[in-house]
């Protein structure tokens, strides 16, 4: 059986050693998309030929793109975006795989969805580099929130709880907040919080995909609170929320604050801290002690140093 309105985009990046688990659990779905993108992200191309080696034995009809220098997985994935001609799209990494019942199963449940149902995910084991199943599965180890359908902007808005391999979305959706955000080096938290302002998400509340945890992932390599990319990363992402509503202000300049201090501590009183700080002042506790950190900042003192000018007037 064929989803006709349904295109599946896999993207991957040195991800030779899996893209043949993951074709095998495609091949092996109960509904198949009526089309298959299969991007490679590194210009080695190991995924990509690896695939086409799989692709020669199979029945499988997938159309694979070899990217000639490393454009990122948001680009990659506006690419695939414009290239879509139906009104439904699955993403999934090369590294990741699914159950065989995971297309039918959410492409019958966004097709019954309203037009305002953006989209529908699931539930998903997590396994190793090794394939095997870890204790935990995503809804249990992420600590999913209690209200998971339907209008989720607070609860997304509070972190990232999706599995983005388990999504299936509505195209148009997509591109009308504007698809994937080029200048992030993750895909996923950013467009579910801009899809869930004015769309409705829908929960299939069983594992429908396998999500690999790998040690050298870009989550695991980049996914650190003390890292500066993913703190900028979070700092732009929460400043596209403001604006929306003065509630969601009240919630976002606070967490604007508390991130501008933390890249402050790690990469010291820096142009862009300065920059961050001032813009995100009112969401300190006091403001009057937010326009003295910024001044300080501004000097060049370092969060360290301040962090000593506290405890010794705490003495």
């Amino acid at each position: 059986m064929i989803a006709e309105e349904l295109t599946l985009v896999i993207v991957g990046y040195k991800h030779e050693h899996y893209v043949t688990t993951l074709l095998e659990s495609v091949e092996a779905q109960t509904m198949l998309p009526a089309r298959i993108l299969l991007v490679d992200d590194d210009p080695a191309g190991g995924t990509a030929e690896v695939a086409e080696r799989y692709l020669a034995k199979s029945a499988l009809q997938v159309e694979v793109t070899r990217n000639q220098v490393n454009r990122g997985l948001c680009t990659s994935l506006n690419t695939a975006l414009t290239s879509i001609d139906t009104e439904y799209y699955a993403y999934i990494s090369a590294d990741d795989w699914m159950l065989p019942t995971r297309i039918r199963r959410q492409f019958d449940a966004i097709s019954a969805a309203p037009s305002t149902t953006a989209v529908v995910y699931s539930n998903a084991i997590r396994v190793d580099e090794a394939d095997r199943e870890l204790d935990e599965d995503f809804k249990t180890a992420y600590d999913w929130p209690t209200h998971r359908s339907g209008q989720v902007y607070a609860e997304m808005s509070a972190y990232n709880w999706l599995p983005a391999p388990s999504v299936m979305l509505r195209t148009q959706a997509v591109r009308d907040v504007g698809g994937y955000d080029a200048e992030l080096f993750f895909e996923d938290h950013d467009l579910w919080l801009r899809l869930a302002v004015g769309h409705e998400f829908l929960c299939v509340d069983e594992p429908l995909v396998a999500f690999r945890e790998l040690g050298s992932s870009l989550g695991h390599q980049q996914f650190q609170t003390d890292n500066p990319r993913f703190v900028v990363a979070y700092l732009q992402i929460l400043a596209k929320q403001l604006g929306i509503s003065s509630t969601i202000d009240a919630d976002m300049f606070p967490r604007l604050w508390s991130l501008a201090l933390r890249l402050w501590r790690i990469e010291g009183a820096t142009p862009r801290v300065v920059a961050y700080l001032g813009s995100y002042v009112r969401g300190a506790q006091s403001l009057r002690v937010g326009k003295a950190y910024v001044r300080l900042a501004k000097m060049g003192v370092s969060y360290a140093a301040l962090d000593r000018i506290r405890k010794l007037l705490r003495r």
